[in-house]
């Protein structure tokens, strides 16, 4: 029984320090991310299913260890962000709604907080932190954006509209 603990102990810190390793790998904002290795192990698998002869090409996932150049990003309001920074289910924000949020601004409104202003908008298509400022991106639709930053604690958030 205490082989057995001992055991389960290892296996556990080993998949601890394998999440911990893959987060750094992926450039993620999480602490654990075990995403490159399921990725590659995908990628192993599709590649023993493709017959030797086979000119058929499989993508590579971004985040896979097996493609360590920058991610291709379809959509250059993207550019802006790191690695692994942005998320992929998140979608545009509509028109209608960000020409709300700017006549409110326009008005007076601020923001405190980033979290205000992902309650009022959703979920930033990428987010990320540099020199101290941590900064939201939202993609909106007819290709505008809208940026929002915050430096360190500073009560104060900062919102800028891209091609509007």
């Amino acid at each position: 029984m205490d082989d057995f603990l001992k055991g389960a102990i290892g296996v556990s810190v080993l998949i601890v320090v394998a999440g911990i390793v893959g987060a750094a790998l992926n450039d993620s904002n999480r602490a654990f991310d075990l995403s490159p290795y399921i990725d590659f192990f995908r990628d192993l698998d599709r590649e023993d299913t493709v017959a030797p002869d086979s000119t058929q090409n499989f993508p590579t996932s971004q985040n896979s260890p097996l493609n360590l150049a920058s991610p291709k990003l379809n959509d250059n309001r993207l550019s802006i962000c790191p690695q692994g920074s942005v998320e992929p289910m998140v979608s545009e924000v509509s028109i209608a709604k960000a020409r709300t949020l700017r006549q409110a601004i326009a008005n007076g409104l601020q923001f405190v907080d980033l979290i205000d202003l992902q309650a009022t908008l959703g979920q930033p298509k990428c987010n990320f932190l540099k020199n101290d400022t941590r900064q939201y991106r939202y993609l909106v639709q007819e290709g505008k954006s809208i940026d929002a930053l915050q430096k360190g604690d500073i009560p104060e958030v900062i919102v800028i509209f891209g091609n509007f």
